[in-house]
């Protein structure tokens, strides 16, 4: 499939459709976008990502996929998404340029939300209260 057949469904706009990436808008409701893109620069394999009005943020639908996968792929997203019904992702990323990737476990809790509220947890137990090194002349 190439850039040219691109027709997404109803309510969804190909905002970018270049040789190394697809961005894509769905005006309605939250304003959801997708991008197509590969996995790294200079690869073959591609990812589908969702960047806005996903929650958990930065959803991967498909990675080290074709191309031609990843455009499908996208379609379906997009097709499922304009039914009003919900997609699940392969995983989700904490960051939109996949730096900090969490794994989607079935409690739909993310490895880094995990680990998130367990260093909140640490930082409770190693604060010292603040008064411990005040001195009664600081109160001037």
């Amino acid at each position: 499939m190439t850039d040219e057949q691109l027709d997404p469904p109803d309510g969804w706009t190909v905002s970018t459709a270049t040789a190394t990436h697809i961005s894509l808008y769905h005006a309605a409701g939250n304003g959801r976008s997708l991008v197509v893109r590969p996995t790294e620069p200079g690869s073959e394999e591609w990812l589908v990502k969702g960047l806005a009005g996903y929650e958990p943020p930065y959803p991967i639908f498909a990675d080290d996929v074709a191309r031609a996968a990843a455009i499908e792929e996208a379609i379906t997203v997009m097709e499922t998404i304009a039914a009003g019904e919900s997609v699940e992702p392969l995983r989700t990323e904490s960051t939109a340029d996949g730096n900090a990737v969490a794994t989607a476990g079935d409690d739909n809790e993310t490895t880094g939300d995990a680990q998130k509220e367990e260093k909140e947890s640490d930082d409770a137990v190693d604060q010292a209260d603040l008064t411990a090194f005040a001195s009664e002349g600081d109160d001037k």
